[in-house]
């Protein structure tokens, strides 16, 4: 979380966030929202980092996940876990691949050809 989300981190993904142009004091009015989110989150990661406890940690953490939603820079999600996000309003559910067919080498749309749109 650190490396990837905290704002005196050095590692070069902090720009895909833009935190630069936020962390600007020229731009401090501009960004005032965002940057309290990331005052906020930079907080968090360093109480997490500040404790040995699972469970404390987990707790810490989960709140600073829910303030990388609110930047909207990504959706975090476990790795090594597929996500599939599509409207239902858009695509009938029931033409994706069933969820008992559902394997490491066989996704939502397997056969996206036999999508049906609504």
């Amino acid at each position: 979380m650190y490396q990837v989300y905290h704002k005196y981190s050095q590692a070069t993904s902090v720009n895909n966030w833009g935190y630069s142009t936020i962390l600007d004091s020229n731009n401090s009015t501009l960004y005032k929202s965002e940057l309290s989110i990331i005052d906020k989150l930079s907080k968090n990661i360093d109480l997490a980092r500040a404790t040995l406890d699972q469970d404390v940690r987990a707790d810490i953490y989960s709140e600073a996940l829910d303030d990388i939603m609110e930047l909207a820079v990504e959706l975090p999600t476990y790795q090594r876990v597929n996500l599939l996000v599509y409207n239902s309003s858009k695509i009938d559910p029931a033409s994706l691949t069933a969820k008992n067919e559902l394997t490491a080498y066989r996704g939502l749309i397997e056969k996206i050809w036999e999508l049906d749109l609504l």
